[in-house]
C-alpha cells in the first residue's frame, strides 16, 4: 500500500443512518466507504449492519462524538416539528410484535426515533415482556384530542328545536 497504512474500525449501523452521514462524521467520501466497504455508492444501510471505516482506533471517539451529536439535532428538530415531547409511555412488547410494528404502527415515528428513545435496546432482537419507551408527540396528543371530543359531540346529534 504505501506510506501509511489505513486499518479502518468496525462499527453497527443504527436506524437511520447512511453512507452520506459517515461521510459527513469521518470527513470522508461517500465514495471512499463504499469502496472500503465493497458497496454501491447508492446501497441502503439497514440497522445492525456492519461497516468498516477508514480510520484508525484513535479516531473512534470523534466519530461518535459527531453521530451522537448530529442523532440529538435530528431528534430535536423532529420533536419540534411535531409539537414537543409530551411524555414518555412504557411499552411492553408483545409475542410477534417487531420494533418497526411498534415504531410506526403503535408510536408512531419512524424506527431511528424509537431506536433513539431505546438505546439499550437491539430493535432488531425484541424478545416479548421487554419494556421500550415511546415518545409522545404534542401533534399526537392534540389528534388523540380532537378524535375524542369528535366522538362525544357526534354522540349528541339529537335535534332540539329550540325556539
Amino acid at each position: 500500500m504505501g506510506g501509511e497504512d489505513v486499518i479502518g474500525i468496525d462499527i453497527r449501523v443504527r436506524p437511520g443512518e447512511s453512507l452520506d452521514h459517515f461521510a459527513r462524521w469521518t470527513d470522508s467520501t461517500v465514495e471512499t466507504i463504499a469502496d472500503f466497504n465493497e458497496l454501491e455508492v447508492t446501497a441502503p444501510l439497514y440497522p445492525g449492519m456492519g461497516l468498516m471505516l477508514p480510520l484508525d482506533e484513535s479516531q473512534r471517539a470523534t466519530l461518535e462524538q459527531a453521530r451522537n451529536a448530529d442523532i440529538e439535532q435530528r431528534l430535536a428538530r423532529f420533536i419540534d416539528q411535531r409539537g414537543g415531547l409530551a411524555a414518555i409511555a412504557a411499552h411492553q412488547v408483545t409475542t410477534g410484535e417487531t420494533g418497526w410494528d411498534i415504531a410506526r404502527k403503535t408510536a408512531g415515528v419512524p424506527v431511528w426515533v424509537l431506536a433513539a428513545f431505546n438505546t439499550d435496546k437491539d430493535l432488531g432482537r425484541l424478545a416479548a415482556g421487554d419494556i421500550l419507551y415511546l415518545p409522545v408527540m404534542g401533534t399526537t396528543l392534540g389528534e388523540r384530542f380532537d378524535a375524542a371530543a369528535a366522538e362525544v359531540t357526534s354522540g349528541d346529534d339529537e335535534s332540539s328545536d329550540w325556539e
